[in-house]
This record gives structure tokens, sequence and C-alpha cells, in this order.
């Protein structure tokens, strides 16, 4: 299953990747831009996230496109 995610504190967006597991995990996934954490989950499933769109709203200044 994919989603995009985008992060509240400077706008970037990441596809996210879910892969199915046995138990249950509680885990959060953070911006590698800002660092701001904008994705939790608590469920039997595994999340990646893949950098889509970088944006530096934080700082102030303009956007760019991976």
């Amino acid at each position: 299953m994919k989603q995009i995610e985008t992060c509240q504190n400077c706008g970037s967006k990441y596809e996210l990747t879910s892969v199915r597991i046995h138990h249950r995990e509680k885990d959060s996934l953070f911006c590698i831009v800002c660092g701001f954490e904008y994705y939790i989950y608590n469920d039997a499933k595994s999340w990646y996230d893949k950098l889509i769109e970088r944006h530096e709203n934080h700082l102030g200044s303009k956007s760019k496109i991976i």
C-alpha cells in the first residue's frame, strides 16, 4: 500500500509504502529536511518513506522537486 504524506512543518512530501508484519509496531517517521515527526503509527505494518518533493517552508525559502 502506498500513500502520500506532507510534513506539517516544512511542507516536504513523502511517498509512504507499508509492509504487513506479524506483530503490532509503534513507531514514527521523521522529516529528513527539518526533523519534524510527521507520521506516527501503531499497527501491524511497517512504513518506509521516500522524499519526493523537498520544501523548506520552515526557512522561508522556495521549494525544490527531487
